[in-house]
């Protein structure tokens, strides 16, 4: 007698069937992430996707769905590492102009900190001519909402008098030599050394010294 047909009965999907769910933006980073340890061992122009993919753990054909091609993840690597912090702008609209002004100049310095990170990468990053560019733009951006704060403090007397501009280039000056002595060196800058830093340039502007919550310490 042969076997009675599984009429009606619904087949399953294999397992192999069912598509992954898969955060884009989530592996998107994780590529940026295996490009710059990459690059840390290769070098920016020794740097391939092959060795990207081995760094990620995925295959060379997947990072296509995420970036054209080496020279477009690169980019994206760049623009990363140098990406401006979009909350600057509202720092630099606090109506506290110490505040202000020190907010700033702790966000510039939390990114130039994150960049010696990178090390000889940055260096490299920074002899590239996209690099530069964008590095330019990110200083400028940061520059002009300096300048912008620094000229209500001397409206009000909180900051000392001079060229706005010039006082912006000399704070930011002091920050990026900072950063590059450690991504020279290969060292990774500690907190309390960045901090004193930051409290010099803050005395060179003749600012006292507060909190991000307009109290005097």
């Amino acid at each position: 007698m042969c076997a009675p047909s599984p009429v009606g009965r619904r087949r399953l999907p294999s397992r192999c069937n069912v598509p992954k769910i898969v955060d884009a933006d989530a592996k998107r980073k994780e590529i940026l992430q295996a490009a710059l340890l990459a690059t840390r061992q290769q070098g920016i122009r020794g740097t391939n996707l092959q060795q990207v993919a081995a760094q990620a753990g995925i295959s060379k054909s997947s990072i296509y769905h995420y970036f054209a091609s080496r020279e477009v993840l690169l980019e994206a690597l760049i623009a990363d590492a140098m990406a401006c912090d979009v909350r600057c702008s509202a720092v630099a609209d606090a109506t506290d102009v110490p505040n202000a002004v020190e907010g700033l100049l702790a966000l510039a310095l939390s990114d130039l900190c994150r960049w010696a990170s990178l090390g000889p990468v940055l260096l490299e990053l920074l002899s590239d001519e996209h690099g530069r560019a964008l590095h330019q733009e990110v200083r400028r951006i940061l520059q002009d909402l300096l300048v912008r704060a620094i000229e209500r403090g001397q409206a009000d007397g909180t900051v000392r008098a001079g060229s706005a501009s010039v006082l912006a280039r000399f704070a930011i000056d002091g920050l990026e030599g900072h950063a590059l002595r450690h991504a020279i060196g290969g060292t990774v800058p500690e907190e309390v050394e960045s901090q004193a830093v930051l409290q010099l340039v803050l005395q060179f502007l003749c600012l006292p010294s507060q909190d991000f919550t307009g109290t005097s310490r």
